[in-house]
């Protein structure tokens, strides 16, 4: 699944690599992320089913009202926070994030990337179908 900015010049990749149904049912997932030209990827991001379901549920208000925010959070919290608003009354859209990786060399590093943008709002309802669809394949 891709989300892309509204300038088609960033976007945020998410792209399934494996679940876990049984202990904490939860799914994990490959992001990468380019804004402009600034890069960032981290290939585990761990993600539990019920946040990604709520997750969901924020984004059919969002569409619906276009008023509020959509929160994902990784299971691990320095991994991966991922927020959609409206930010303005005629209800654009910025998308803003946070990936990073936890590396070890020899001690405990965390290499990350921050930033955001604007979304295309006439695309947004097929990004919650989207996530929808996605969601699917697990349940």
């Amino acid at each position: 699944m891709i989300i892309e900015s509204e300038d088609k010049k960033s976007y945020i990749s998410i792209d399934f690599v494996e679940d876990e149904l049984e202990r904490i049912p939860s799914i994990c997932v490959s992001v990468s992320v380019k804004n402009n030209d600034f890069c960032g990827r981290n290939d585990m991001v761990w993600v539990e089913l019920n946040v990604l379901k709520g997750f969901i549920c924020e984004l059919e208000r969002l569409d619906m009202n276009r008023k509020g925010i959509a929160t994902l959070g990784s299971m691990s919290p320095e991994d991966l926070i991922l927020t959609i608003e409206a930010y303005d009354l005629a209800g654009h859209l910025m998308l803003k994030y946070k990936l990073s990786k936890t590396m070890y060399c020899p001690d405990l590093l965390y290499s990350s990337i921050k930033g955001g943008f604007e979304l295309d709002t006439s695309s947004f309802s097929n990004l919650v179908k989207e996530f929808n669809v996605f969601l699917q394949k697990y349940l």
